[in-house]
């Protein structure tokens, strides 16, 4: 569900918005950091899994930038909705304490 919320976040920003404003949106600074918060967060989403599923596992500093740019990245997206922000600190908490007590064992 957080993933169709996301998806449709992001497409009524684009398509609804951008679409049929393109000369607010092209001169909007809003806009820009947007689309570019969007290309990192997929950028780190997507290395996650390449390394994940070409080496069988993930660097710690891969980790901690997967479940930790969200802080910034999404204020700066501004198409993050509540659940979205809430649903990443569970996700965030889940993964560091798996971590940490791997790191301790």
């Amino acid at each position: 569900m957080t993933t169709v919320m996301q998806v449709a976040s992001r497409f009524l920003l684009v398509w609804l918005i951008a679409y049929f404003f393109p000369t607010t949106v092209a001169q909007s600074p809003a806009y820009t950091s947007m689309l570019l918060a969007w290309s990192v967060t997929e950028v780190v989403r997507y290395s996650y899994f390449a390394v994940n599923l070409a080496y069988g596992g993930v660097p710690f500093w891969l980790t901690w930038v997967r479940y930790n740019a969200f802080f910034v990245l999404y204020p700066l997206g501004i198409g993050s909705a509540y659940v979205l922000f809430t649903h990443m600190m569970a996700q965030r908490k889940k993964v560091l304490r798996s971590l940490r007590e791997k790191k301790d064992v």
